[in-house]
Parts: structure tokens; sequence; C-alpha cells
């Protein structure tokens, strides 16, 4: 009698003898094969990541300061929003106190970066004036730089 090189399937030539036994025990071994598959199967579902990524292009207007906010529109709060600009790049989440700037070669002091979350909405601006150290209010802290294109990375939590 010879057998499968994967999982010692019974293959039978014309003059062997077929018996149920040899049948049974196939079925057992597929069986069992098919069960350690859908148990690795639900196990990876259980485990894959519970995130959702969409993105949102915008351009710069230049505008910036408190009373002149970036603003992103989403349709439910993400956990985490990236926003690349042109060498610059900017993290935030509603878990943060303040957004996180990053710049070839500017200083940053993240206590001047504003976040305002609300369900739909995250309203971000860079606020210096309280501040002399590091530099003043201006679009690239923000984000916001006239005519420069910006992405949005948004991740979102999928079992909400």
């Amino acid at each position: 009698m010879n057998y499968t090189d994967g999982y010692q399937l019974n293959q039978w030539r014309m003059e062997d003898r077929i018996q149920m036994q040899d049948f049974n025990a196939d079925n057992a071994k597929i069986d069992a094969a098919l069960s350690r598959h859908s148990a690795l199967l639900t196990d990876l579902s259980a485990h894959k990541g519970n995130c959702r990524v969409e993105y949102r292009v915008y351009t710069g207007t230049g505008r910036c300061g408190p009373d002149n906010p970036t603003v992103l529109t989403f349709p439910k709060k993400p956990l985490w929003v990236i926003v690349f600009g042109d060498n610059q790049c900017m993290v935030d989440s509603p878990f943060l106190p303040h957004y996180v700037f990053l710049a070839n070669g500017e200083k940053q002091n993240p206590k001047t970066h504003y976040s305002l979350w609300s369900d739909t909405q995250l309203s971000f601006y860079s606020n210096t004036a309280s501040s002399t150290a590091y530099y003043p209010d201006n679009a690239l802290a923000q984000m916001n730089q006239a005519n420069c294109t910006y992405v949005a990375v948004l991740f979102f939590a999928e079992d909400e």
C-alpha cells in the first residue's frame, strides 16, 4: 500500500485489497487536519487587528493660531491621526494631551500644540503667543502652510 506525502492517506494500487478500516483511518486524518485548520482560522480571526484605515487630503490655507484651527472631519472619532505634509508630520490621538509635531530642523514645544476632539471632528492649532521660546504661531507647526498638500491618515477601531 502507498500513502500520500502530506497526511499519509491511503493510495491504493489495482492489486490492493480495499478495507473499510483504511477508509475510516483516512477520514479520521482528514477530519483532524480540517479541525486544526478551522481552529487556526478562528484563532487568527480572534487576534486580527481592530483597525480600519482611512485618509483625507487637504490643501493648506496659510491661516493659523487659536482663531484659525486646522479642522479634520470624520464619520466617528479615530484612535489615531497622522498628518503628513512637506517635510513635516503631526501625530494626535484623543489619548494625548497635545499633538506631536515633527519637522526637519524645527524645535518644538509640545505644550503649545492644542487639539480639540469631538465625535466627528479634530481641530488643532499652534499657539505660542504666551511663550517666546521656540517659534511663533505659524502655519508650518499647524500643518496648514498655504498651498501645501497634506494627507491625514485616520486609524479607527473596527470593533466599535
